[in-house]
Parts: structure tokens; sequence; C-alpha cells
């Protein structure tokens, strides 16, 4: 089970990765806005849940009751942090602001023991510390942000925390709790997101008249976004279910290390409208606050 949660939190980390190119892509391409990308991308999203859900419906969707408040706040911080970060990436290159999520980590393991009483020791902490350093080095590494681009992250931080925890939440409603076998959790975990991501496409089709686009073009160019994004949502859903949110976090860290490679060779390939290029003593910089981040998630499997 941890095996297996810790291969999904690395393929949330590289399917993040390339969903923050697209949408620098997007925006640098002139198909329109980020709150456009948005709003597009979760209705292009939405519908696939809708048709995913149709196709797996599974009894506990009966009782609305028992998932209606996780659910909400899942879907519901996850959109306050999207948007906050999209913020964010319209100020500064994708592989300058990705880093900075790592300081959700934080914020992760205090919710997560305050809210779900998950118990983190002494050494849990000390990893949980150098991955927000880590976090730290990768961005100082460059030059700092601006400060719309610090606050959108910040904010963008602290909302999707508040998402994780109902995400735990919302599985333990599908019938993903702590004592069933990883096959159930699995289910549990993609049930909760199809549920999450047709609400986000229902909040998107509302305010589809005001950020929408009649532009065939458009929608083509949103729909890598949305397609990377789910692939890398499903795979968060079941990492947190298997490996718990703190961990979870640590590794989805190691998205900022991927942006930077994925950055990297953009900007060795000539694409300096999606990525500056930097110089060979930055990128030793931030190696050494990738090796922080393997470290960080060793300590914290070796004392779990």
């Amino acid at each position: 089970m941890g095996t297996l949660g810790v291969i999904l939190a690395f393929g949330t980390a590289t399917s993040q990765s390339v969903a923050y190119v697209l949408t620098r892509q997007f925006v640098v391409s002139k198909h329109g806005s980020v709150m456009k990308l948005m709003v597009m991308a979760h209705l292009i999203m939405g519908v696939f849940a809708a048709v995913g859900l149709s196709l797996m419906w599974d009894d506990h969707l009966r009782d609305v009751a028992s998932y209606a408040v996780p659910l909400a706040g899942s879907a519901g911080w996850y959109l306050v942090g999207q948007g906050a970060f999209f913020v964010a990436l319209r100020k500064a290159d994708a592989s300058r602001v990705s880093p900075l999520l790592g300081l959700k980590i934080g914020a992760v393991a205090i919710l997560a023991m305050l809210v779900l009483g998950i118990e983190i020791n002494a050494w849990q902490w000390l990893a949980v510390g150098v991955s927000v350093a880590a976090a730290f080095v990768l961005n100082a590494s460059g030059g700092w942000l601006p400060w719309p681009a610090v606050v959108g992250s910040l904010t963008a931080c602290v909302a999707y925390a508040l998402a994780d925890i109902d995400i735990i939440r919302l599985v333990g409603a599908m019938g993903g709790g702590a004592d069933v076998a990883a096959e159930t959790k699995m289910h549990a975990s993609v049930i909760a997101a199809l549920a999450t991501y047709v609400l986000c496409g229902l909040v998107a089709a509302a305010a589809l008249p005001w950020f929408g686009s009649r532009r065939r073009g458009d929608w083509y160019a949103a729909a890598p976004f949305a397609g990377a994004w789910l692939v890398g949502m499903f795979c968060f859903f079941g990492a947190l279910a298997m490996i718990g949110p703190v961990l979870g976090n640590i590794i989805l860290a190691t998205r900022g290390v991927f942006s930077i490679i994925l950055g990297a060779c953009l900007a060795r390939l000539g694409m300096v409208h999606l990525e500056q290029k930097v110089s060979t003593p930055i990128l030793v910089r931030r190696a050494a606050a990738a090796v922080m981040m393997i470290i960080a998630i060793g300590v914290y499997m070796y004392t779990k």
C-alpha cells in the first residue's frame, strides 16, 4: 500500500509540473487569461468526471448527507487555491512559483495533527522542516519573486492544505477508511476525485458566460492542461488515501524539482517565452534543494 502511494505521489508531481507549463503556454499564446483557462479546463474535467462517475456509481453516493460537507470543502478550497496560484503564474515562470508550494507541507502537517488527530514524531517534524527549507532554497536560487506571485502562492498553500484535509475525510466517507484494503481505498479515492471534479465542473459551468469562449481554438488549447491536471488529481487522491496527507505532500513537493528540470529543458530548446534560461550555479543550488527534499522523504518514510 505504501509503495503504491509513493508512486502515485510522484505521478502527481510530474503531472502537475507539466500542467503548470501548459498554464503559462495558454496565457503567453494569447488564448486568454488564467481565469478563462481555469473555467474552461474545469468544465472539460467536469464533463469527463460526470461520465466516469456514472460508470462507477457507488452506493456511498446515495447518502449525500454523509459526504456533502467534505465534498464542498474539497472542491471549494481547491478552487480558491487554484485561482490564487494561477494569479501567481501570471507574474512568474512555473519553475519559480511551483517550488513555493512546498511551504504547504507545514500547513498540512499542522492541520493533520489538529483536525485528523495524526501523530507526528520529532523526526517527522524534522522532515517537514527540511522540506520547507528546500522550498525556500529553490525559490531564492533564482532571485526573489514579485510580491503578487508570493501572495498568490502562499494563499494557494493554505487553501490547498485545507482541501487536502477534506479530501481525506471525503475518501473516508466514500468507504476508504484507515482499516480497509488497498483496493477499497483506491476505489474510494477515485469516486471522491470524480465527485469533486463534477462539483468543480458545475461551478465552472456557472462562470462560463463571463469567462468562457466561443472559439474552438481556445478549447483545444485548454484541453492539454485539463488532461494533465485530471491525471495528476487521480494520482493525488489515491496517494493521500494510501500514505496520508503529510508524506504525500512531502513527496509532492518534488514537483518543484520536476518543474525546474522541465523548465531547463524548455529553455535549452529555445522556448524562453515559457521558461527563462538560468546559470549553472543556480542550477547547482537548485540541485542541492532537490537533495534536501529526497532526504526529507527518506527520513519521514524511515521513521514512519
